[in-house]
């Protein structure tokens, strides 16, 4: 599928709720980060052709900015007003009423956000290269983890050729994938291109292919139901 470069002049800056726990600000002395150290300002995408109210859909994975807790180097910093724009496979992070930065695409700084936890991972992309993107982490463990990869795809719109049709107007779809990262390789994470027993099966060791077989056939699992894959996982984990 061919990608396209999409506009986004129009950040929303729609206010936030602190529901009682307390806000640190990068810019204020009360944090320890220094804005400098891990904020950038927000690269926009430029394509003069669309703007957000053209589209269907959205590229965030939640249009409205959540309290959520920023950590470098497994701290936590503190707890940022953040959303997840998920088309440009950034964290933005509010510093103030007025001002929207980006958090800089760097693997010692994690993101927990609604009781997920994203992490950067390098992985190879849809065009087969080496890219690094945000995941959410679904099951750790000390042999292998699982990982969930949200996508937003822009189709553009197309003109009606005729006065009987409508214009279909430009859009983004969502997109989910899972992955395996297995501690001791060195290679990217593995994507599970379908659900299914003999597709998961294939990405673990030869050496555990019978033995998770067998365990997979005694506890009824459905590898189609991602629970059932991380009882898998979570069983491998403790071998």
């Amino acid at each position: 599928m061919k990608y396209f470069v999409l506009i986004f002049t129009c950040i929303s800056l729609s206010a936030f709720s602190q529901v009682g726990e307390k806000v640190f600000f990068a810019d204020s002395p009360q944090s320890d980060v220094r804005g400098s150290l891990f904020l950038s300002e927000l690269q926009k995408k430029v394509n003069n052709n669309f703007s957000l109210e053209d589209l269907e859909g959205s590229p965030y994975l939640y249009d409205n900015f959540v309290l959520g807790e920023v950590s470098i180097n497994n701290k936590v910093d503190g707890i940022y007003p953040l959303r997840l724009n998920v088309y440009s496979d950034i964290f933005e992070i509010k510093t103030d009423e007025t001002t929207i930065k980006e958090i800089r695409q760097l693997h010692y700084v994690e993101v927990k956000l609604q009781n997920k936890l994203y992490r950067l991972v390098s992985y190879l992309n849809n065009d087969k290269v080496i890219s690094r993107g945000y995941f959410e982490v679904l099951e750790e463990g000390k042999n292998v983890i699982l990982l969930k990869k949200y996508e937003k795809i822009f189709e553009p719109g197309v003109k009606a050729k005729t006065s009987f049709y409508i214009d279909k107007k430009p859009q983004i779809k969502n997109e989910v994938s899972y992955y395996l990262s297995f501690e001791n390789s060195s290679n990217v994470p593995i994507k599970i291109n379908k659900l299914s027993s003999k597709e998961i099966l294939k990405a673990f060791p030869e050496d555990r292919y019978q033995i998770l077989k067998s365990y997979i056939k005694d506890k009824k699992l459905n590898l189609k139901d991602i629970n059932g894959i991380k009882k898998v996982i979570r069983y491998y984990n403790s071998l």
